[in-house]
Protein backbone atom coordinates (compact mmCIF):
# COMPACT_ATOMS: atom_id res chain seq x y z
CA UNK A 1 0.00 0.00 0.00
CA UNK A 2 2.89 2.39 0.61
CA UNK A 3 4.32 1.82 -2.64
CA UNK A 4 1.09 2.65 -4.29
CA UNK A 5 0.59 5.45 -2.08
CA UNK A 6 3.89 7.32 -3.24
CA UNK A 7 2.82 5.92 -6.83
CA UNK A 8 -0.60 8.57 -6.74
CA UNK A 9 0.77 10.62 -4.34
CA UNK A 10 0.80 13.61 -7.25
CA UNK A 11 -2.58 12.63 -7.99
CA UNK A 12 -3.90 12.92 -4.20
CA UNK A 13 -2.39 16.13 -4.40
CA UNK A 14 -3.63 17.77 -7.38
CA UNK A 15 -6.73 16.95 -6.08
CA UNK A 16 -6.46 17.85 -2.67
CA UNK A 17 -5.55 21.85 -3.74
CA UNK A 18 -7.53 21.53 -6.38
CA UNK A 19 -10.89 20.87 -4.25
CA UNK A 20 -9.38 23.15 -1.76
CA UNK A 21 -10.00 25.79 -4.36
CA UNK A 22 -13.47 25.04 -5.68
CA UNK A 23 -14.56 24.41 -2.20
CA UNK A 24 -13.42 28.19 -1.26
CA UNK A 25 -14.61 29.05 -4.69
CA UNK A 26 -18.32 27.42 -3.82
CA UNK A 27 -18.72 29.46 -0.27
CA UNK A 28 -16.88 32.83 -1.36
CA UNK A 29 -19.99 33.35 -3.94
CA UNK A 30 -22.45 32.65 -1.80
CA UNK A 31 -20.74 34.97 0.92
CA UNK A 32 -20.14 37.99 -1.71
CA UNK A 33 -23.23 37.93 -3.27
CA UNK A 34 -25.31 37.70 0.05
CA UNK A 35 -22.76 40.72 1.61
CA UNK A 36 -24.03 42.93 -1.93
CA UNK A 37 -27.18 42.32 -1.16
CA UNK A 38 -27.97 40.42 -3.77
CA UNK A 39 -31.21 38.50 -3.88
CA UNK A 40 -31.17 34.77 -2.76
CA UNK A 41 -32.29 33.45 -6.33
CA UNK A 42 -29.88 35.31 -7.88
CA UNK A 43 -26.91 34.10 -5.23
CA UNK A 44 -29.33 30.30 -6.13
CA UNK A 45 -28.99 30.68 -9.58
CA UNK A 46 -25.16 31.37 -10.05
CA UNK A 47 -24.18 28.73 -7.26
CA UNK A 48 -26.82 25.64 -9.27
CA UNK A 49 -25.88 26.72 -12.59
CA UNK A 50 -22.28 25.02 -11.53
CA UNK A 51 -24.05 21.79 -12.38
CA UNK A 52 -25.26 22.83 -15.51
CA UNK A 53 -22.14 22.84 -16.81
CA UNK A 54 -20.95 19.86 -15.20
CA UNK A 55 -23.47 17.36 -15.98
CA UNK A 56 -22.40 17.95 -20.13
CA UNK A 57 -18.73 17.57 -19.53
CA UNK A 58 -19.49 14.24 -17.07
CA UNK A 59 -21.05 12.69 -20.18
CA UNK A 60 -18.52 13.96 -22.69
CA UNK A 61 -15.35 15.30 -20.73
CA UNK A 62 -13.96 11.11 -20.96
CA UNK A 63 -13.22 11.93 -24.88
CA UNK A 64 -11.32 14.93 -24.74
CA UNK A 65 -8.84 13.32 -22.15
CA UNK A 66 -8.64 10.39 -24.50
CA UNK A 67 -7.77 12.71 -27.45
CA UNK A 68 -5.37 14.45 -25.67
CA UNK A 69 -4.23 12.85 -22.94
CA UNK A 70 -4.73 12.98 -18.93
CA UNK A 71 -2.15 16.29 -18.56
CA UNK A 72 -2.79 18.19 -21.27
CA UNK A 73 -6.48 17.89 -20.73
CA UNK A 74 -5.67 18.85 -16.86
CA UNK A 75 -3.18 22.15 -17.55
CA UNK A 76 -5.80 23.02 -20.27
CA UNK A 77 -8.77 23.18 -18.37
CA UNK A 78 -6.99 24.44 -15.16
CA UNK A 79 -5.96 27.39 -16.54
CA UNK A 80 -9.68 27.81 -18.23
CA UNK A 81 -11.10 27.31 -14.90
CA UNK A 82 -8.52 30.14 -13.28
CA UNK A 83 -8.90 32.51 -15.98
CA UNK A 84 -13.08 32.21 -15.46
CA UNK A 85 -12.56 32.75 -11.67
CA UNK A 86 -10.45 36.03 -11.97
CA UNK A 87 -13.04 37.44 -14.30
CA UNK A 88 -15.45 37.54 -12.20
CA UNK A 89 -14.54 40.18 -10.05
CA UNK A 90 -14.44 41.94 -13.47
CA UNK A 91 -17.36 41.32 -14.75
CA UNK A 92 -20.47 43.09 -14.31
CA UNK A 93 -24.32 41.66 -14.62
CA UNK A 94 -25.87 38.62 -12.85
CA UNK A 95 -25.78 36.97 -16.42
CA UNK A 96 -21.85 36.60 -17.45
CA UNK A 97 -21.68 35.58 -13.39
CA UNK A 98 -24.21 32.83 -14.66
CA UNK A 99 -21.90 32.17 -18.05
CA UNK A 100 -18.42 31.94 -15.77
CA UNK A 101 -20.14 29.59 -12.94
CA UNK A 102 -21.38 27.22 -15.94
CA UNK A 103 -17.59 27.49 -17.40
CA UNK A 104 -15.93 26.95 -14.00
CA UNK A 105 -18.34 23.78 -13.44
CA UNK A 106 -17.32 21.90 -16.93
CA UNK A 107 -13.70 22.55 -16.41
CA UNK A 108 -14.34 21.12 -12.85
CA UNK A 109 -15.90 18.04 -14.22
CA UNK A 110 -12.85 17.18 -16.61
CA UNK A 111 -10.34 18.25 -14.04
CA UNK A 112 -11.86 15.33 -11.61
CA UNK A 113 -12.41 12.86 -14.56
CA UNK A 114 -8.86 13.42 -15.03
CA UNK A 115 -7.39 12.37 -11.87
CA UNK A 116 -9.94 9.78 -11.05
CA UNK A 117 -9.16 7.73 -14.27
CA UNK A 118 -5.51 7.67 -14.02
CA UNK A 119 -6.35 6.50 -10.61
CA UNK A 120 -8.44 3.84 -11.85
CA UNK A 121 -5.77 2.96 -14.33
CA UNK A 122 -3.12 2.45 -12.04
CA UNK A 123 -4.94 1.09 -8.78
CA UNK A 124 -4.54 -2.78 -7.90
CA UNK A 125 -7.45 -4.53 -7.33
CA UNK A 126 -6.41 -5.26 -3.81
CA UNK A 127 -6.08 -1.75 -2.77
CA UNK A 128 -8.97 -0.19 -4.68
CA UNK A 129 -11.28 -0.10 -1.41
CA UNK A 130 -8.16 2.04 0.33
CA UNK A 131 -7.45 4.08 -2.19
CA UNK A 132 -11.21 5.14 -2.80
CA UNK A 133 -11.15 5.68 0.79
CA UNK A 134 -8.14 8.18 0.63
CA UNK A 135 -9.65 9.56 -2.34
CA UNK A 136 -13.11 10.05 -0.78
CA UNK A 137 -11.05 11.51 2.52
CA UNK A 138 -8.78 13.97 0.62
CA UNK A 139 -11.89 15.69 -1.05
CA UNK A 140 -14.24 16.15 2.33
CA UNK A 141 -11.06 17.16 4.27
CA UNK A 142 -10.35 19.73 1.65
CA UNK A 143 -13.55 20.43 1.44
CA UNK A 144 -13.95 21.29 5.19
CA UNK A 145 -11.05 23.23 5.26
CA UNK A 146 -11.74 25.93 2.66
CA UNK A 147 -14.73 26.47 4.49
CA UNK A 148 -12.10 27.77 7.20
CA UNK A 149 -9.97 29.91 5.27
CA UNK A 150 -13.11 32.47 3.51
CA UNK A 151 -12.81 34.09 7.33
CA UNK A 152 -9.23 35.32 6.47
CA UNK A 153 -10.39 37.64 3.88
CA UNK A 154 -12.97 39.91 2.55
CA UNK A 155 -15.35 38.27 0.70
CA UNK A 156 -16.07 41.91 -1.23
CA UNK A 157 -12.22 42.33 -2.44
CA UNK A 158 -10.41 40.61 -4.88
CA UNK A 159 -8.32 38.54 -2.94
CA UNK A 160 -10.30 35.44 -2.09
CA UNK A 161 -11.07 34.91 -6.07
CA UNK A 162 -6.72 35.28 -7.01
CA UNK A 163 -6.31 32.82 -4.03
CA UNK A 164 -9.09 30.73 -5.47
CA UNK A 165 -7.77 30.68 -8.67
CA UNK A 166 -4.05 30.01 -7.67
CA UNK A 167 -4.89 27.27 -5.74
CA UNK A 168 -6.50 26.23 -9.26
CA UNK A 169 -3.70 26.66 -10.86
CA UNK A 170 -1.47 25.20 -8.20
CA UNK A 171 -2.96 21.69 -8.78
CA UNK A 172 -1.60 20.96 -11.84
CA UNK A 173 2.17 21.10 -10.92
CA UNK A 174 1.77 17.54 -9.07
CA UNK A 175 0.56 15.77 -12.73
CA UNK A 176 2.67 18.31 -14.89
CA UNK A 177 6.15 17.35 -12.82
CA UNK A 178 5.06 13.70 -12.22
CA UNK A 179 7.53 10.95 -13.24
CA UNK A 180 4.34 8.56 -13.00
CA UNK A 181 3.20 7.37 -17.23
CA UNK A 182 -0.36 8.38 -17.38
CA UNK A 183 -2.96 5.60 -18.65
CA UNK A 184 -4.46 5.29 -22.12
CA UNK A 185 -8.13 6.28 -22.36
CA UNK A 186 -10.84 4.83 -24.83
CA UNK A 187 -14.07 7.27 -26.26
CA UNK A 188 -17.04 7.18 -23.36
CA UNK A 189 -19.86 4.99 -22.95
CA UNK A 190 -23.62 5.57 -23.14
CA UNK A 191 -25.68 5.36 -20.29
CA UNK A 192 -29.15 4.50 -19.68
CA UNK A 193 -31.35 6.39 -16.91
CA UNK A 194 -35.08 4.63 -17.70
CA UNK A 195 -33.53 1.04 -17.53
CA UNK A 196 -31.86 2.12 -13.95
CA UNK A 197 -34.73 3.67 -12.88
CA UNK A 198 -36.47 -0.03 -13.31
CA UNK A 199 -33.92 -1.73 -11.60
CA UNK A 200 -34.17 0.54 -8.15
CA UNK A 201 -36.33 3.39 -8.19
CA UNK A 202 -35.68 3.92 -4.80
CA UNK A 203 -31.68 4.58 -5.42
CA UNK A 204 -32.60 6.61 -7.71
CA UNK A 205 -34.83 9.01 -5.77
CA UNK A 206 -32.13 9.18 -3.20
CA UNK A 207 -29.88 9.91 -5.02
CA UNK A 208 -31.74 12.94 -7.09
CA UNK A 209 -32.90 14.10 -3.54
CA UNK A 210 -29.45 13.90 -2.12
CA UNK A 211 -28.59 15.88 -4.50
CA UNK A 212 -30.68 18.09 -3.70
CA UNK A 213 -30.56 18.67 -0.43
CA UNK A 214 -26.92 18.81 -0.57
CA UNK A 215 -26.59 21.62 -2.97
CA UNK A 216 -29.24 23.27 -1.21
CA UNK A 217 -27.01 23.29 2.24
CA UNK A 218 -23.41 23.42 0.68
CA UNK A 219 -24.55 26.62 -1.60
CA UNK A 220 -26.60 28.39 0.33
CA UNK A 221 -25.82 27.25 4.12
CA UNK A 222 -23.39 30.68 4.03
CA UNK A 223 -26.72 32.82 2.78
CA UNK A 224 -28.32 31.20 5.79
CA UNK A 225 -25.81 31.72 8.03
CA UNK A 226 -25.04 35.22 7.22
CA UNK A 227 -29.05 36.02 7.38
CA UNK A 228 -29.30 34.46 11.18
CA UNK A 229 -26.35 36.78 12.08
CA UNK A 230 -23.14 35.10 12.33
CA UNK A 231 -20.24 36.59 10.76
CA UNK A 232 -17.98 35.48 7.39
CA UNK A 233 -15.97 33.59 9.75
CA UNK A 234 -18.78 31.81 11.69
CA UNK A 235 -20.64 31.42 8.20
CA UNK A 236 -17.12 29.12 7.15
CA UNK A 237 -17.39 27.10 10.55
CA UNK A 238 -21.31 26.51 10.30
CA UNK A 239 -20.28 24.66 7.22
CA UNK A 240 -17.29 23.08 8.31
CA UNK A 241 -18.89 21.41 10.71
CA UNK A 242 -21.81 19.95 8.48
CA UNK A 243 -18.95 18.48 5.75
CA UNK A 244 -16.44 17.08 8.64
CA UNK A 245 -19.57 15.31 10.03
CA UNK A 246 -20.61 13.94 6.96
CA UNK A 247 -16.97 12.03 6.25
CA UNK A 248 -16.93 10.58 9.77
CA UNK A 249 -20.68 9.24 9.81
CA UNK A 250 -20.34 7.40 5.91
CA UNK A 251 -18.74 4.37 7.65
CA UNK A 252 -20.95 4.14 10.61
CA UNK A 253 -23.75 4.48 8.68
CA UNK A 254 -22.14 1.76 5.74
CA UNK A 255 -21.21 -0.89 8.71
CA UNK A 256 -25.07 -1.19 9.68
CA UNK A 257 -26.75 -0.90 6.34
CA UNK A 258 -24.59 -4.49 5.71
CA UNK A 259 -26.03 -6.05 8.65
CA UNK A 260 -30.01 -4.63 8.49
CA UNK A 261 -32.40 -4.10 5.07
CA UNK A 262 -30.75 -1.27 3.27
CA UNK A 263 -34.10 0.58 3.34
CA UNK A 264 -34.30 0.86 6.84
CA UNK A 265 -31.16 2.34 7.13
CA UNK A 266 -32.04 4.64 4.38
CA UNK A 267 -35.12 5.82 5.90
CA UNK A 268 -33.54 6.37 9.22
CA UNK A 269 -31.13 8.12 7.34
CA UNK A 270 -33.63 10.44 5.87
CA UNK A 271 -35.96 11.03 8.26
CA UNK A 272 -33.12 11.89 10.98
CA UNK A 273 -31.81 14.33 8.20
CA UNK A 274 -35.22 15.93 8.40
CA UNK A 275 -35.94 16.10 11.88
CA UNK A 276 -32.24 18.08 12.07
CA UNK A 277 -33.21 20.20 9.29
CA UNK A 278 -36.28 21.56 10.41
CA UNK A 279 -34.13 21.84 14.43
CA UNK A 280 -31.92 24.29 12.62
CA UNK A 281 -35.11 25.82 11.09
CA UNK A 282 -36.43 26.45 14.73
CA UNK A 283 -32.86 27.03 16.42
CA UNK A 284 -32.75 30.20 13.60
CA UNK A 285 -36.05 31.72 14.69
CA UNK A 286 -35.77 31.12 17.94
CA UNK A 287 -31.94 33.00 17.81
CA UNK A 288 -30.13 29.26 19.62
CA UNK A 289 -27.01 30.69 17.83
CA UNK A 290 -24.53 28.15 19.81
CA UNK A 291 -26.86 25.22 18.78
CA UNK A 292 -26.88 26.39 15.09
CA UNK A 293 -23.29 24.46 14.83
CA UNK A 294 -24.10 21.41 16.98
CA UNK A 295 -26.96 20.56 14.64
CA UNK A 296 -24.94 21.09 11.36
CA UNK A 297 -22.92 18.47 12.50
CA UNK A 298 -26.02 16.31 12.84
CA UNK A 299 -27.35 17.26 9.58
CA UNK A 300 -24.46 16.78 7.98
CA UNK A 301 -23.49 13.08 9.26
CA UNK A 302 -26.94 12.33 7.99
CA UNK A 303 -27.15 14.26 4.87
CA UNK A 304 -23.77 13.27 3.21
CA UNK A 305 -24.71 9.50 4.15
CA UNK A 306 -27.48 9.44 1.47
CA UNK A 307 -26.04 9.56 -1.70
CA UNK A 308 -23.41 6.61 -0.66
CA UNK A 309 -26.44 4.86 0.45
CA UNK A 310 -28.33 5.10 -2.45
CA UNK A 311 -24.72 3.65 -4.63
CA UNK A 312 -24.79 0.28 -2.35
CA UNK A 313 -28.56 0.05 -2.29
CA UNK A 314 -28.53 -0.05 -6.42
CA UNK A 315 -25.43 -2.22 -6.57
CA UNK A 316 -27.10 -4.65 -4.26
CA UNK A 317 -29.52 -5.58 -7.55
CA UNK A 318 -27.19 -5.24 -10.60
CA UNK A 319 -25.00 -7.24 -12.63
CA UNK A 320 -21.58 -6.67 -11.67
CA UNK A 321 -19.98 -5.55 -14.98
CA UNK A 322 -22.67 -2.84 -14.85
CA UNK A 323 -21.63 -1.32 -11.57
CA UNK A 324 -19.83 1.58 -13.16
CA UNK A 325 -22.38 2.88 -15.63
CA UNK A 326 -24.86 2.24 -13.17
CA UNK A 327 -22.94 5.03 -10.41
CA UNK A 328 -22.88 7.16 -14.01
CA UNK A 329 -26.52 7.20 -14.02
CA UNK A 330 -26.76 7.91 -10.45
CA UNK A 331 -24.76 10.56 -10.75
CA UNK A 332 -26.88 12.05 -13.15
CA UNK A 333 -29.54 11.89 -11.44
CA UNK A 334 -28.09 13.70 -8.34
CA UNK A 335 -26.55 16.38 -10.44
CA UNK A 336 -30.21 17.35 -11.74
CA UNK A 337 -31.24 17.15 -8.35
CA UNK A 338 -28.31 19.48 -7.29
CA UNK A 339 -28.49 22.22 -10.14
CA UNK A 340 -32.32 23.25 -9.71
CA UNK A 341 -31.98 22.71 -5.73
CA UNK A 342 -30.41 26.21 -4.75
CA UNK A 343 -32.31 28.29 -6.88
CA UNK A 344 -35.52 27.11 -5.21
CA UNK A 345 -34.12 27.40 -1.94
CA UNK A 346 -32.72 30.72 -3.15
CA UNK A 347 -36.66 31.75 -3.84
CA UNK A 348 -37.65 30.15 -0.56
CA UNK A 349 -35.44 32.52 1.44
CA UNK A 350 -36.46 35.38 -0.39
CA UNK A 351 -39.87 34.86 0.11
CA UNK A 352 -39.91 33.38 3.51
CA UNK A 353 -36.55 34.29 5.47
CA UNK A 354 -33.15 32.27 6.05
CA UNK A 355 -34.72 29.57 8.28
CA UNK A 356 -37.05 28.56 5.28
CA UNK A 357 -33.38 26.76 4.16
CA UNK A 358 -33.85 24.33 6.65
CA UNK A 359 -37.47 24.00 6.19
CA UNK A 360 -37.44 23.29 2.51
CA UNK A 361 -34.36 20.15 3.04
CA UNK A 362 -36.77 18.77 5.35
CA UNK A 363 -39.44 18.27 3.41
CA UNK A 364 -37.19 16.58 1.13
CA UNK A 365 -35.81 14.53 3.32
CA UNK A 366 -39.10 13.67 5.15
CA UNK A 367 -40.65 12.31 1.63
CA UNK A 368 -37.08 10.63 0.89
CA UNK A 369 -38.04 8.63 4.08
CA UNK A 370 -41.66 8.16 3.15
CA UNK A 371 -40.60 7.09 -0.23
CA UNK A 372 -37.92 4.36 1.36
CA UNK A 373 -40.82 3.02 3.75
CA UNK A 374 -43.40 2.95 0.76
CA UNK A 375 -40.50 0.29 -1.36
CA UNK A 376 -40.12 -1.78 1.49
CA UNK A 377 -44.37 -2.80 1.04
CA UNK A 378 -43.67 -2.92 -3.03
CA UNK A 379 -40.41 -5.70 -2.67
CA UNK A 380 -39.45 -8.11 -1.04
CA UNK A 381 -36.35 -7.11 1.17
CA UNK A 382 -32.79 -8.29 -0.29
CA UNK A 383 -31.66 -10.87 1.84
CA UNK A 384 -28.36 -9.27 4.12
CA UNK A 385 -26.08 -12.28 3.35
CA UNK A 386 -26.82 -11.16 -0.42
CA UNK A 387 -26.34 -7.52 -0.20
CA UNK A 388 -22.98 -6.20 -1.68
CA UNK A 389 -20.58 -4.68 1.08
CA UNK A 390 -20.49 -1.13 1.50
CA UNK A 391 -17.98 1.43 0.19
CA UNK A 392 -18.28 5.02 0.31
CA UNK A 393 -18.10 6.51 -3.46
CA UNK A 394 -18.02 10.35 -3.45
CA UNK A 395 -20.42 12.39 -6.05
CA UNK A 396 -17.87 13.79 -8.51
CA UNK A 397 -17.75 12.01 -11.95
CA UNK A 398 -18.39 8.17 -13.23
CA UNK A 399 -14.72 7.56 -12.80
CA UNK A 400 -14.66 7.35 -9.27
CA UNK A 401 -17.15 4.49 -9.30
CA UNK A 402 -14.84 2.49 -11.15
CA UNK A 403 -12.18 2.95 -8.30
CA UNK A 404 -14.99 0.78 -6.30
CA UNK A 405 -14.30 -2.68 -5.64
CA UNK A 406 -17.51 -4.09 -6.53
CA UNK A 407 -16.70 -3.92 -9.72
CA UNK A 408 -15.22 -7.06 -11.13
CA UNK A 409 -14.97 -5.95 -14.53
CA UNK A 410 -12.21 -3.41 -14.87
CA UNK A 411 -12.80 -3.08 -18.49
CA UNK A 412 -16.60 -1.89 -18.04
CA UNK A 413 -15.83 1.82 -18.23
CA UNK A 414 -14.36 0.82 -21.65
CA UNK A 415 -17.82 -0.67 -22.96
CA UNK A 416 -21.13 0.00 -23.51
CA UNK A 417 -23.98 -1.69 -20.94
CA UNK A 418 -26.95 -1.96 -20.45
CA UNK A 419 -27.45 0.80 -18.29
Amino acid sequence: MKATTRTLSALFVAVAVLTLGNGLFGILLALRMTVEQQPAWATGLVLGVYFAGFIPATLYGRGVIARVGHIRAFAAFAAIAAAAVLALPIATGLWAWVLLRAVIGGCLAILFMTVESWLNARTENRLRGRVLGLYQAAIFVSVSTAQLLVGFGDPTSFVLFSAVAMLYALSLVPLALTRAEPPALSAPTRLRLGQLIRLSPLAVAVAMGAGVINAAFQNMGPVFALGVGMSTLEAGRFMAMGVLSGLVMQWPFGWLSDRFDRRHVVAGIAISASVAALALAVGALLGASQWLFVLAAAFGGFSFALYPQAVAHANDYAEPHTLVSMSAGLLLANGLGAMASPLVAGLAIDAFGPPALFVMIGVVSGALGAFAIYRMGRRDPKPVAQQTPFTPVPDTTPEAAALDPRAEARAAPETETAL
